[in-house]
């Protein structure tokens, strides 16, 4: 047995030794036989061709380029389709190498079977096809009836006026806002994170102008500023609202607080239901920020603590 024999039989990919000049097969070890179906006896037997599906792309002719490649111009990586004693194809990625062996130079490749791989990739091509599917969908489905009523809410501008109108077209834009992002999440598989200098204040408010909270009171306690994606985290902020208002009951008193505790910069999030209470746990010191302006038609009551019962 050749020395580097032992060697290629420790190797778990399948080992192939070619000629550098015409690519002929003159060795191989144990684990490209059997990734093939054949012994080592059959296969060293067989011609270049008999072992390579040998269909467009995956011709004897390309095969032999890649070898005189790898011996002009350095290693060589592809995807390549092999052919089992059984006619079936098998996909593999193929590594090729110069060396040189026993004096003379050979073509040394490394040949992994990729089926699992490429099972894999087919899967989630099918998923993305239904994730594409599905945002097209949410793009027709979704859009249309959000522009109809925008438009009626245009033609009821023309007729009247009053505050409840303000407030639909703001839904209207939070509707508007969330469709995108859901379409981006869909065909991208994940959205850009922009990190700014977010007023707390300010965005509690008006997330809570964006829920339907009864006769729930908002009590926010912060003057405070963090960094954060706006979009994420007034996903974040009505989904604690919803929550605290749906298991709290409709009268109940909403508290939003930073609380500073320890040395670490990490800022976190919490809503306690049982205590109605949206809290940052704030492990730094907080950039103070203005505290939101309030009006008749906010839903916050400003004090420094800043009440609000929603309209």
């Amino acid at each position: 047995m050749p020395d580097y024999q032992e060697l290629f039989e420790k190797i778990p990919d399948g080992i192939t030794l070619h000629d550098a000049e015409d690519g002929s097969v003159l060795d191989t070890n144990e684990q490209f036989c059997e990734m093939l179906g054949y012994t080592r006896g059959e296969l060293l037997e067989l011609q270049f061709e008999d072992i390579i599906l040998d269909e467009p792309p995956y011709t004897s002719e390309r095969a032999e380029e890649y070898i005189r490649k790898a011996a002009t111009d350095g290693p060589q990586t592809f995807e390549w389709r092999d052919e089992t004693k059984a006619g079936e194809p098998i996909p593999v990625e193929v590594h090729l190498r110069q060396t040189s062996l026993d004096g003379h130079q050979r073509i040394l490749a490394v040949v992994r079977d990729i089926t699992d791989r490429k099972k894999r990739e087919r899967e989630l091509e099918r998923k993305n096809e239904r994730l594409e599917e599905f945002a097209s969908v949410v793009s027709h489905d979704l859009r249309n009836p959000l522009n109809v009523a925008q438009g009626r809410l245009e033609l009821v501008r023309d007729e009247c006026d009053s505050d409840h109108l303000t407030a639909i077209a703001r839904a209207h834009e939070r509707m508007e806002t969330l469709i995108g992002d859901l379409l981006a999440l869909a065909r991208d598989g994940e959205t850009t994170m922009e990190l700014e200098d977010v007023a707390l204040a300010d965005i509690i408010a008006r997330c809570w102008q964006n829920v339907e909270t009864g006769d729930a009171t908002l009590h926010i306690d912060t003057t405070h500023a963090i960094r954060a994606d706006h979009a994420r985290l007034q996903q974040l902020l009505e989904n604690l609202i919803r929550n605290s208002v749906e298991h709290g009951g409709a009268d109940v008193t909403v508290r939003a607080v930073i609380s500073p505790t320890g040395s670490s910069s990490r800022t976190t999030a919490r809503a306690s239901p049982r205590k109605h209470a949206i809290g940052y746990s704030k492990r730094a010191t907080p950039r103070p920020a203005r505290a939101p302006a309030t009006g008749s038609k906010s839903s916050t009551k400003s004090s420094s603590p800043t009440d609000g019962r929603s309209p």
